[in-house]
């Protein structure tokens, strides 16, 4: 789910897409020994509270807890407005 009010409409299909989705490739990656992931977040996670925020960094933590586990390298771009 990538914009806020879809979220705000059907929280819990925005944490099942984002989240999970994000672990999902995560785990991919990991089992494909890929030796980086970029993960794309956004810059609402420095805004208000909503389930999209919420999914996005909890995508955000994800991504570091499984790049010290597995040992690889990866990071989360934050964008805005990119359309």
């Amino acid at each position: 789910v990538s914009r806020t009010v879809p979220a705000i409409n059907d929280p819990l299909r925005c944490l099942q897409v984002n989240v999970m989705g994000t672990a999902n490739l995560l785990q991919t990656a990991w089992h494909r020994d890929v030796a980086s992931f970029i993960n794309s977040s956004s810059n609402v996670v420095l805004a208000g509270d909503t389930a999209y925020k919420a999914s996005k960094q909890a995508g955000e933590v994800l991504v570091e807890t499984w790049a010290r586990l597995y040992k690889f390298s990866a990071m989360s771009l934050r964008y805005a407005n990119v359309y």
